[in-house]
């Protein structure tokens, strides 16, 4: 597992345990970093494709966010 979010890089995968939940309920792929190392993430459930990892990140304050290097 990686150690923050700042440390992936396109191909990872960043998963969400939401706040209250016993289980990871949600994964993303890192498809984007740009020259600042911001990741932008892509996901099915939404159809969403690069989303800023931050705005995620801002969107579930409480959650625990997981990063896997594969």
């Amino acid at each position: 597992m990686l150690t923050s979010l700042s440390s992936p890089v396109v191909g990872d995968i960043v998963q969400i345990k939401y706040a209250g939940k016993a289980a990871i309920e949600h994964s993303m792929i890192v498809t984007s970093r740009d020259a600042k190392g911001k990741i932008y993430v892509t996901y099915h459930t939404t159809n969403t494709k690069n989303k800023a990892g931050s705005d995620v990140v801002a969107k579930y304050p409480k959650a625990t966010f997981f990063a896997h290097r594969i």
